[in-house]
């Protein structure tokens, strides 16, 4: 990761999941992160632009406005990039990124990620089905009875 602010680097590090780096910001001077290699199966996250406001809070700027964090927190989630890499690197439902520790994953998140093959298509063509059917029946038993 590379930290900059007016189009000068100030530091660059790589980044260890669960450590944490910090700096001395200057009150409203806008800073850039910007991830420089993404890690094996993940996509480069986009740069986040940020400001320590005047009341000490950190601010990321999203749409050319400013938004307050609550944890005075900037951090830099990287998605994955192919299913293959969520597998391979363990998506965990306690959100885990990055670790291939885990052996549980939320089906939830990798049915999102995965292409849609069928549409809500299937659920109507399957009422018709259903509704035909019953009309059918209705005939048989009509004309039974007045048979």
């Amino acid at each position: 990761l590379t930290l900059s602010s007016d189009n000068t680097e100030i530091e660059h590090w790589t980044s260890e999941e669960g450590k944490n780096h910090s700096f001395n910001a200057d009150i409203d001077k806008e800073y850039v992160l910007t991830e420089v290699t993404a890690p094996d199966g993940f996509k480069k996250a986009e740069s986040i632009t940020f400001r320590v406001n005047k009341e000490g809070n950190v601010e990321i700027k999203k749409d050319n406005q400013w938004i307050t964090l609550k944890d005075n927190k900037v951090i830099m989630i990287d998605e994955y990039s192919n299913a293959y890499g969520m597998i391979n690197n363990g998506i965990s439902n306690n959100n885990n990124h990055g670790s291939n520790q885990s052996d549980t994953f939320d089906i939830g998140k990798l049915q999102s990620f995965l292409p849609q093959t069928g549409h809500n298509i299937t659920i109507v063509l399957s009422a018709l089905g259903l509704l035909l059917l019953a009309i059918a029946v209705i005939l048989i038993i009509k004309r039974r009875k007045a048979a």
